[in-house]
């Protein structure tokens, strides 16, 4: 009787994932390009802390003090009421597209951006980035968002709105923590440039 063949065992191992390329995009994104079959995923640049802000100010500011305030101070009203301030002078941070072209603008705390302003030095009417664009463009998080070692170089603006004070308040880093600033030290401590673009509240 010819011998009979014993059939193979079964292969428990898995197919090897699939190989990975990956390119760099204008924006300073890594895009990860997997093999037909696959989609490809975006990996953000690593987010700054609030430790990343602080250190900034230490090295081109020493002098200025951090304050932790123990409390959210992400909205305006938060912030003013923390500090026992008036809105005016909390300094809020916006992070804008115009055009192509994104932007820091700084202003008062009760102002609010004119659209007839800004097509009249911009050229085009600005809007406003979305949350995950902002904290991936500047390092900070939304209501944490200030001028002060952003991790994508941006051009920055001060809006005439802030200088009639002698010191605002900008945050620093994180949803909790501001500093004090003269208005012109600001301006020139993150090498922006002054505009006129906003209007107070009606």
């Amino acid at each position: 009787m010819p011998a009979m063949c014993k059939p193979r065992p079964k292969c428990n191992r898995r197919p090897a994932a699939p190989a990975m390329s990956s390119t760099r995009l204008c924006s300073g994104l890594r895009r990860t390009i997997p093999r037909p079959g696959c989609e490809p995923i975006l990996f953000g640049k690593p987010k700054l802390t609030a430790e990343t802000a602080a250190a900034w100010l230490a090295e081109h500011a020493p002098d200025l003090r951090i304050v932790e305030n123990g409390q959210s101070v992400a909205t305006v009203s938060e912030a003013a009421q923390a500090l026992g301030v008036d809105a005016g002078r909390i300094a809020k941070t916006l992070a804008l597209r115009i055009n192509d072209q994104v932007m820091i603008v700084v202003a008062r705390g009760d102002a609010r951006l004119d659209n007839a302003k800004c097509k009249a030095v911009f050229g085009a009417r600005p809007r406003m980035l979305q949350a995950a664009e902002t904290e991936t463009l500047t390092g900070h998080p939304v209501g944490g968002v200030c001028p002060f070692g952003l991790s994508t170089p941006l051009q920055i603006f001060c809006d005439l709105s802030i200088r009639p004070f002698a010191t605002v308040f900008p945050a620093a880093g994180s949803r909790t923590t501001s500093v004090e600033i003269e208005p012109d030290r600001l301006c020139s401590l993150v090498g922006a440039q002054w505009t006129d673009i906003c209007r107070l509240a009606d």
